[in-house]
């Protein structure tokens, strides 16, 4: 049986809709005017290119709150709906992070995953980008993967050693396993405390690692461009997995 939520007050006349989604739905509907009533009222809305994505994220939002199982649907708490509605009309432009906050406020309302639902996870969803998200989402099937770095040097600051590691970590087609890129994220989502990575430890099967060694396999994994050389990038081995807050944001905003 279908929840029905709708944000939209008119279809609150509607008696088939049982008295809890009702309830549910006026709360909804009240702090998504106070939200985004002036975007769909002023000229903002076509400056940013809001209107399409605005609708976009409404319907994404009917649907992640429809999957609810009717016997777990509850109220949720303004403390999590309320900065979660907020803080998404900044992001939500941007496919992953919209699609993140719709999960996030559908599960606030989902008494089998109300535990799991931390009011930080808003904040923590405002400091991630696209290559943040990809690389989380490459978790979705294991909670631990391999992971090398390899040392890299630089002479920015004129130092006589001035080296320092960049990862290696393979998690989608559209990042490159070894840059900036790669490794920022890979940092942002340790101070984010979603992950954590070791290198004291690593997989005991080597082979697992052969992709980390092979330099012109990292660098034309999407450029197309194999670097130059005897084709073997030393890199140490290591680990890289969710945390139990990682695990649990995941399962809430994944």
């Amino acid at each position: 049986m279908s929840v029905n939520i709708k944000l939209d007050i008119n279809k609150l006349a509607d008696d088939t809709i049982s008295p809890v989604t009702k309830r549910i739905s006026t709360t909804l509907i009240s702090i998504w005017d106070l939200t985004f009533g002036q975007i769909d009222n002023f000229n903002e809305k076509y400056q940013l290119k809001k209107e399409k994505e605005l609708k976009d994220y409404k319907t994404l939002l009917e649907s992640e709150i429809n999957k609810i199982n009717p016997d777990n649907l509850v109220e949720p708490k303004l403390s999590i709906v309320g900065p979660a509605l907020e803080s998404s009309k900044f992001y939500y432009e941007e496919k992953e992070l919209r699609s993140m906050f719709a999960k996030l406020v559908a599960s606030a309302m989902d008494s089998s995953k109300i535990s799991k639902v931390r009011t930080s996870f808003t904040h923590i969803i405002q400091q991630l980008d696209k290559v943040d998200a990809l690389n989380l989402l490459s978790f979705q099937d294991k909670t631990r993967k391999p992971i090398a770095r390899a040392e890299t040097g630089y002479n920015s600051y004129k130092f006589i050693n001035d080296n320092r590691y960049q990862y290696i970590f393979f998690s989608s087609h559209d990042i490159e396993p070894l840059s900036d890129a790669m490794s920022s994220s890979i940092d942002n989502l340790q101070r984010l405390g979603l992950i954590e990575v070791t290198f004291d430890r690593w997989y005991d099967n080597e082979s697992i690692y052969d992709n980390y060694h092979d330099s012109s396999y990292i660098f034309s994994y999407t450029s197309g461009i194999p670097k130059q050389g005897n084709g073997y990038l030393p890199a140490e081995h290591g680990i890289i997995f969710l945390t139990t807050l990682g695990i649990q944001f995941i399962d809430v905003c994944l």
